[in-house]
Parts: C-alpha cells; sequence; structure tokens
C-alpha cells in the first residue's frame, strides 16, 4: 500500500496524533519514512476509534483513504483563484438586484454555466454562499446545489451544534429584589 502524495506530511502527523499512534516525534521525519513508519504501525493496527474529526470509521476505510487522492485538495492554487472569481461575479449579480446588465455576464445563461461549474467544489465556503444567494433569485431556472464533501458536512455539523449550545437566553424575574452597595 502506498500513501497518495496529495496527503502532506502534517496532515499525516494529524492522523497520526488522532488515531494515537504510537510514533514518537513524527515531525522529526521526511514525508517519505513518516508514511514508511505510519503504513506499519497501520500493518499491526486492528482497529481505530471513531471520531468526529476524522472522515472515516475503521481500518479498512482508513486505507482506501489514505491511497485515494485528499478529498481536501481538489483544487490547485490558480484553480481555486478562478473559482473564487467566479463566486464574486455570482454574487455581484445577486447583490445588484439580480440584473445581468450592472455584470460581465451576456446572459443569465452564462451565469448558470458558471454557476454549474463551480458546484463540484462546494468545500469551498465561497461556493456555498454564492450559490445560496443564487438559489433565492425570484426568476430562477433552476436549484443549483453545491456537492459538499462528507469531511465537510461533519465540521458544519459541529459547528452548528456549538452554535446552538452557545445562544444566551433571556430570562425575566418578577416579584422584589433588594439591591445593596457595600
Amino acid at each position: 500500500m502506498i500513501i497518495h502524495k496529495s496527503h502532506s506530511k502534517n496532515e499525516i502527523c494529524k492522523l497520526i496524533q488522532l488515531l494515537g499512534i504510537s510514533i514518537s516525534n513524527p515531525k522529526q521525519y521526511r514525508k517519505i519514512e513518516l508514511s514508511a513508519l505510519f503504513l506499519y504501525q497501520l500493518s499491526e493496527l486492528d482497529f481505530i476509534k471513531p471520531s468526529l474529526y476524522l472522515p472515516f470509521t475503521n481500518v479498512i476505510e482508513l486505507k482506501l483513504y489514505l491511497t485515494n487522492p485528499n478529498p481536501n485538495k481538489l483544487l490547485t492554487i490558480k484553480k481555486k483563484g478562478h473559482v473564487i472569481h467566479i463566486c464574486k461575479k455570482i454574487k455581484h449579480f445577486c447583490r445588484n438586484n439580480y440584473c445581468v446588465e450592472l455584470t460581465d455576464y451576456t446572459d443569465i445563461h452564462e451565469l448558470y454555466k458558471d454557476a454549474r461549474y463551480i458546484q463540484k467544489y462546494g468545500g469551498v465556503p465561497s461556493v456555498r454562499k454564492a450559490l445560496k444567494e443564487l438559489n433565492q433569485y425570484p426568476q430562477k431556472t433552476e436549484t443549483i446545489d453545491p456537492h459538499i464533501p462528507d469531511h465537510i458536512i461533519k465540521e458544519l455539523e459541529i459547528k452548528q451544534k456549538l452554535k446552538a449550545q452557545n445562544k444566551f437566553q433571556f430570562k425575566v424575574s418578577k416579584g422584589e429584589f433588594k439591591v445593596t452597595f457595600d
């Protein structure tokens, strides 16, 4: 088994830490050495403890995850810049009262073509925001939902739970109260 080259050394170190694998000071090794040590430890591993921060629940899924390209790195920096530029153009359309004449687009079909192009990059927050705004267009011809990877969905669910727990509540108490200052 070979770890796919798109997984970085830092990500492998993070996996070692989260899985509790006994490799002391993994950052001291080069990526290729660390990968060999990690794979050796994986061959000795029978089961893993599931975590909310990991996109897999057992050893087989972990090995499959490591042999496939990293789902976090679907975009190169250049391509991500292009996707974000398209998102800005779509947001510009939405925030200017859905008027195509005020944008770089010649017609609405070109805009929807770009929206379908960025749809597969739902892991990028700008894509989710742009498509959410576009789906609020009153004369929309189609609804375009972003394809969000499973690990991003888990992260968003965790954030949502944390937000729900930290809501402040207002409590009204009636009656007579005595306030004293010392």
